[in-house]
């Protein structure tokens, strides 16, 4: 705690000296029963474009149950990753080709611009 942080804010970039790094804590819930408080730590300003589309990605794994925290029968033995994400996808093989265009024909990102980000 006794370096400054920056980060983003609302279109802007907000600089906190070290002395009053500690007064920005906020309340940060993961889940019921799981609360942290989470401050500023350095200078964040650079992750702005690397990390923009993260939220989004994330939405099309939950969408697609990669995320899903529901107990999954194919996890209960030893299982290949082809074959755990035909489960998952409920995709009619676990070929290349077919994982392929079943994972394209699911829900996309929020506009065409990230779509087509790599």
């Amino acid at each position: 705690m006794r370096n400054a942080a920056e980060y983003w804010k609302d279109g802007q970039v907000v600089e906190v000296a070290s002395k009053d790094l500690v007064g920005t804590a906020k309340p940060y819930l993961i889940s019921p029963g799981c609360a942290l408080e989470a401050y500023p730590n350095g200078g964040s300003t650079l992750y702005k474009e690397r990390d923009a589309n993260y939220i989004s990605f994330a939405a099309v794994l939950v969408k697609s149950r990669f995320l899903d925290d529901a107990e999954q029968d194919i996890f209960k033995q030893p299982v290949t990753w082809k074959d755990a994400t035909q489960a998952i996808l409920g995709a009619s093989s676990s070929t290349r080709a077919n994982l392929e265009s079943t994972i394209a024909s699911r829900p996309t990102f929020n506009s065409p611009e990230e779509d087509a980000r790599p």
